[in-house]
């Protein structure tokens, strides 16, 4: 699944997940339970993930990223007070 966005709300599953979102905005896939994901996000944005495989993720901006699920987390680019949140 390829995704840009400006507010997304996703549920179901998938097996990967390209994301990249700029400029504001909300990425909600919670419900949604993803293996593989690339997830590219800057300027101020909130994303909401479940996660089961492997995740990469760059981020600048002020952006959050809360991950539930325990994948393996490959940091890229963090800038601008960016964070990844896990529980």
């Amino acid at each position: 699944m390829f995704l840009s966005c400006l507010y997304a709300q996703l549920a179901g599953s998938a097996k990967t997940m390209d994301a990249t979102c700029k400029s504001g905005g909300d990425l909600y896939a919670r419900d949604m339970k993803v293996e593989n994901a690339i997830v590219t996000l800057s300027g101020g944005y909130d994303a909401k993930l479940n996660m089961t495989g492997e995740m990469e993720v760059s981020a600048s901006g002020g952006v959050n990223v809360y991950v539930s699920g325990n994948p393996h987390i490959k940091e890229g680019n963090l800038s601008g007070g960016s964070k990844i949140h896990t529980k």
